[in-house]
């Protein structure tokens, strides 16, 4: 029978798939066809700056919502409410600073040389706002195992309201300020419907409180503010490819790597659905002190998630020549032929590792995680600043956050086997890793008796997916993936 953790599983992942179809078409055929290089990397840098600042106004609101869930003893209310007073704070004290030197900061980025209008700083504070309220709303709601209303802000509406926007600039409805104006307007319009639907659902009010009862201020104040450098660095690492590369090479090369990006993101769609439902069981498992639950969940999770990503990644892989071929403007975006690649590869890699960074952050070890993120954030700016040049250009940017990736996983890895002697690895995953050769051999060997693009695409796609197919059929590889697979038969009607 399906657990109603592998339904939530999978609501989350039709939808976040949904949202990436979205996104790829506003990516590959609306952006490249409306925008130019510049401006689709003024777009994607205005939001990463966005998401890069919203962390560090929370002072760890987020983790003290998914840590303290299951303490607070029906006082979610104000555990929220707590979460939202740290975040305005911190928006207040910001504020100013940024405004006062908002030029500077966009400069840095590129703006000066390529755009640059005064309202853009209004705009990453609405963002900032926008975005760090939705995604508190979005812990408390998954904590409440209501996973639905967050995924269709995140996933689609977020998608929604670029292809609106770029549509009409490109349509001559409004200049290319206005369509930043009006996106921001839609991301603010999404994250009030977003509030409405928390508080209908769970009737947990989002009004600021300096207290919670039943949680020592002081307790939750201090896992916070490691949290803050924690998770904030998590970010950090995860946007300051796009930003570095437009500081250093410009907005236009930021640009076509957001858009090559996009590519290799579709790898990491499993992932973020697995995890949402997950964290609540491994924190639930922590309060408990259920050691052989959290290696159950940790080793699931690795099977899962390197089965689906490994069949993404291969599809990706086989066709990315002819894939880059059916943009707009196709010629400017084949040098991301690599950058899709080598972060697919990565992505893969980090897959392997199941949810070993949610198990270490909720864990009584989580300071280890800080200190290695703390190293990881000097290491990656290193990184940058050696291979992002203008020889290698933005391949230089993809193996930098390749190298990280590979750091990052493989010392939590150890981290986690050192104190809760606990390993993700299973013969399960010496099946897919058979399955995945045996699709490159087999391409090898057919790869050229096609001509035209899509039909090898299709080709492609149709070899990987039925050899996966008998692999998820013919074995038991994990019980996630195993209830999917009854759900996906239901689905058909095949007994």
């Amino acid at each position: 029978m399906a657990t109603k953790t592998s339904k939530s599983a999978l609501v989350i992942m039709l939808l976040t798939f949904a949202g990436y179809t979205l996104g790829y078409f506003n990516i590959f055929f609306v952006l490249p066809k409306y925008l130019t290089e510049a401006e689709i990397g003024i777009y994607r840098v205005l939001f990463d700056v966005a998401y890069l600042i919203y962390p560090f106004l929370q002072f760890g609101g987020i983790n003290i919502v998914n840590k303290f869930f299951f303490e607070q003893k029906g006082n979610d209310g104000q555990l929220l409410g707590f979460s939202t007073f740290l975040f305005f704070l911190g928006l207040i004290i910001f504020t100013p600073i940024f405004l006062l030197n908002s030029e500077f900061i966009l400069g840095k980025l590129g703006f000066i040389e390529t755009y640059y209008s005064d309202y853009l700083k209004w705009i990453v504070l609405l963002l900032v706002l926008a975005i760090g309220m939705a995604n508190l709303l979005g812990a408390n709601l998954r904590n409440h195992r209501l996973v639905t209303g967050f995924n269709l802000y995140n996933s689609l509406w977020l998608r929604v309201a670029v292809l609106l926007a770029f549509t009409g600039f490109g349509l001559s409805f409004f200049n290319f300020d206005q369509s930043i104006i009006f996106v921001t307007s839609l991301v603010l319009l999404g994250t009030v419907v977003l509030w409405v639907h928390s508080f209908y659902k769970t009737r947990t009010s989002s009004i600021p409180v300096l207290s919670v009862t039943g949680i020592e201020r002081t307790k939750m104040l201090g896992y916070g503010g490691i949290m803050l450098i924690g998770f904030g660095s998590t970010v950090f690492i995860n946007k300051i490819d796009t930003l570095m590369t437009s500081g250093i090479i410009g907005l236009a090369s930021a640009g076509i790597y957001s858009v090559a990006m996009a590519f290799s993101s579709i790898i990491e769609i499993p992932r973020r659905s697995v995890n949402q439902v997950l964290i609540p069981s491994i924190s639930k498992a922590f309060t408990d002190n259920d050691t052989r639950k959290i290696e159950e969940v940790y080793k699931e999770s690795s099977v899962t998630l390197f089965f689906m990503s490994s069949f993404l990644f291969l599809c990706m892989y086989l066709s990315i020549g002819d894939l880059l071929e059916f943009l707009p403007n196709s010629e400017m975006y084949l040098s991301g032929k690599w950058v899709v690649i080598i972060l697919g590869a990565a992505k893969v890699f980090d897959a392997l590792w199941g949810v070993n960074s949610e198990i270490l952050i909720l864990s009584k070890y989580y300071k280890y995680n800080i200190v290695l993120l703390v190293v990881l954030l000097f290491t990656t700016v290193g990184l940058n600043l050696i291979f992002i040049n203008d020889e290698l250009l933005i391949t230089g940017t993809a193996i930098a956050t390749a190298i990280t990736v590979l750091l990052y996983n493989l010392i939590r890895g150890i981290i986690l086997y050192w104190k809760l002697r606990v390993l993700p690895f299973s013969s399960s995953h010496l099946l897919i890793l058979s399955a995945s050769l045996v699709v490159i051999i087999l391409q090898v060997f057919i790869s050229d008796l096609i001509q035209t693009g899509l039909l090898r695409i299709i080709l492609n796609t149709t070899l990987a997916g039925g050899i996966f197919l008998v692999l998820l059929v013919k074995f038991e590889l994990s019980t996630s993936l195993t209830n999917y697979r009854v759900q996906l038969l239901r689905l058909f009607r095949i007994n």
